[in-house]
């Protein structure tokens, strides 16, 4: 039986998907440094939006990385529903996956794009300019200030805007998920969100915080202590072909 801290958090979610995200959004793409988060977070977005429309096509565009992809929990992804597009690389030389345009531009269904994490990932998404800043789609980019190329300000600027230049983003939706992994304790995540609100700064909005779902606490208590929106998480990918609990 799930505990009551899952059911709200996943209430929550939903409400957020419902009212912020589904008005207005039927294509979403998610781009950050390896590390950030991303996958985890398509993953799990895919499976919420799966309980509420019929036809959810995930694309895995990330080519940069050996590990923790969402091809690794394909059949399971399958098993709920959820079209799962992925190529397979030939001698590490990224290649798009076909049929991205056409999914982009079909009305009847929700799109999601999961890019590759660096700035050769995100250039092959460039190709996908005129799709990706449309009022369709919605755009994240993730940073998790634990990971060690993220522990900076000049550094975490730098990667964003070279990675938003490659993929010629005009806007995005910022997330902070500041994990240590199973782990991680609310507490460690309040200290790494204000982390990296002081390195942003004033001026740049962060738009949602990712909390792990079964961390003691409701997400509109936590939204109140962060700031910001939370989006309850629930971990869908732990290592390669192992099921994660959010497919049981």
């Amino acid at each position: 039986m799930e505990s009551s801290v899952n059911h709200e958090g996943r209430y929550f979610m939903e409400e957020r998907i419902n009212k912020d995200l589904l008005g207005s959004f039927r294509n979403f793409v998610f781009i950050g440094e390896s590390g950030s988060g991303k996958t985890e977070l398509g993953i799990h977005v895919a499976l919420m939006l799966k309980k509420l429309h019929e036809e959810v096509h995930f694309f895995d565009l990330d080519q940069t990385k050996p590990l923790f992809r969402a091809r690794d929990v394909k059949e399971l992804m399958e098993e709920k529903g959820i079209v799962v597009h992925v190529r397979k690389q030939f001698q590490d030389i990224p290649s798009m996956v076909s049929g991205v345009a056409e999914s982009l531009q079909d009305p009847g269904q929700y799109t999601l794009l999961d890019i590759g994490g660096n700035v050769h990932g995100a250039l092959m998404a460039g190709q996908l300019e005129r799709y990706l800043n449309t009022e369709e789609t919605c755009v994240f980019y993730l940073i998790n200030v634990y990971r060690p190329w993220s522990r900076d300000a000049v550094h975490i600027r730098e990667t964003r805007d070279s990675i938003l230049g490659a993929c010629k983003v005009a806007q995005v939706r910022l997330i902070s998920n500041p994990s240590l992994g199973p782990s991680t304790t609310f507490q460690e995540i309040v200290e790494g969100h204000r982390r990296l609100g002081r390195m942003l700064g004033d001026g740049v909005r962060i738009d949602y915080v990712c909390v792990p779902e079964h961390l003691p606490g409701d997400a509109r208590s936590r939204a109140e202590e962060l700031g910001a929106d939370v989006i309850p998480i629930r971990p869908c990918i732990h290592m390669p072909g192992v099921q994660s609990t959010e497919f049981k």
